[in-house]
């Protein structure tokens, strides 16, 4: 059981609303307002957690994933733009083009990776033989 021999008072000013969340979560978990504070600071100074590394982990990997869906799409739109702006004699002689607009289909509508996989198969040495 702690004294008041072990602790150092202090002042201390915080805003109205965090005062009232300080409150309700000691209240809720049990404690004083000061021990509610306490076990919150300690708490910031301990290590982190290897639950908590890896949850800090999959929400870059979904942050990134998140932004490089949206440029693949946006990447997507733009070659269906340019690829808009040929006439069809000139799609005629350039037949690659009907390919850029079915990939860039594919991949504005959420298939990417369908597509990127069908690609390696088409490109793998075995798939010619």
């Amino acid at each position: 059981m702690s004294t008041q021999d072990n602790y150092i008072r202090t002042a201390l000013r915080v805003p109205p609303d965090l005062h009232a969340h300080i409150h309700e979560a000691a209240k809720s978990s049990n404690r004083t307002f000061n021990a509610e504070i306490v076990a919150r600071l300690a708490r910031s100074f301990e290590p982190p957690s290897d639950t908590t590394r890896l949850q800090e982990v999959a929400g870059v990997h979904k942050n990134t994933a998140a932004v490089l869906g949206g440029l693949s799409t946006t990447m997507a739109k733009m070659v269906l733009a340019a690829t808009a702006l040929f006439t069809s004699d000139q799609k005629k002689n350039l037949p690659q083009i009907e390919l850029w607009e079915a990939v860039a289909e594919g991949v504005a509508s959420g298939h990417g990776i369908a597509i990127v996989e069908a690609l390696e198969k088409l490109n793998s040495p075995n798939a010619h033989d």
